[in-house]
């Protein structure tokens, strides 16, 4: 956890609010990580995702006005208190479906030498999820935003489940395998309009050499091919 919050903290957005609310931070992620880095790292990316969505909607609040900046990041400050984060989270799993929260696992291995194959067997899964609930409302909370208009309901964790499936299901598969772990990532995408404009939408998916599928991310693409 120490090497993941020394990159973390060059350059956080968090710093904004101070050192004093970046180390409570630090610790509400702690307390609800249960010693799992990986959930550590989740729970501490959602606060992150909280703070600059609010940050971003303050700013056009007080576009124009004398100290903008620094009152976008007092409002954005003041939403992210333990108690603030906690009652927000809580409310986020609550509403995540219980199967995007979670790996999927599928039936057959026989695909690891036949990536047609995998590419069909994804495209069915029905219950494929991020690694954990708090992977899923962290992505959602983050990502949410770059959805197209189509896609925003209100609901940004329904939302965002609904699109991701959609373009698990529809999209266009680029597979490569990792020698070492022999794991298989498949780069899914689609592209959107969003605004007039085009925008590509990207699902990262791992499977195992056991047949545990994982979301690892989905949001606009950025990864090279």
């Amino acid at each position: 956890m120490d090497n993941y919050l020394d990159k973390r903290r060059t350059g956080d957005p968090l710093g904004k609010a101070g050192r004093d609310i970046q180390s409570s931070i630090e610790q509400w992620s702690l307390k609800r990580a249960n010693g799992n880095p990986r959930e550590f790292a989740n729970h501490y990316e959602y606060a992150r995702a909280i703070f600059g969505t609010s940050r971003e909607v303050a700013k056009d609040m007080y576009q124009g006005q004398k100290n903008a900046e620094r009152k976008a990041i007092a409002r954005a400050t003041n939403d992210i208190t333990s108690e603030k984060l906690t009652a927000k989270l809580e409310e986020d799993l609550n509403t995540v479906a219980e199967d995007f929260g979670s790996p999927a696992q599928l039936k057959n291995q026989s695909f690891n030498t036949d990536l047609d194959e995998l590419t069909a067997a994804i495209r069915n899964l029905e219950d494929i999820g991020f690694e954990s609930p708090a992977a899923a409302v962290y992505h959602a909370r983050k990502h949410g935003g770059e959805l197209p208009i189509s896609y925003m309901t209100g609901n940004v964790i329904d939302d965002y489940t609904t699109a991701a499936r959609y373009v698990i299901r529809t999209g266009e598969y680029t597979l490569d395998k990792n020698a070492e772990t022999s794991s298989i990532r498949a780069i899914v995408r689609k592209d959107f309009v969003k605004e007039e404009k085009k925008v590509l939408l990207e699902a990262i998916v791992y499977t195992t050499n056991e047949g545990r599928v994982t979301l690892a991310t989905f949001g606009e693409g950025k990864t090279k091919q």
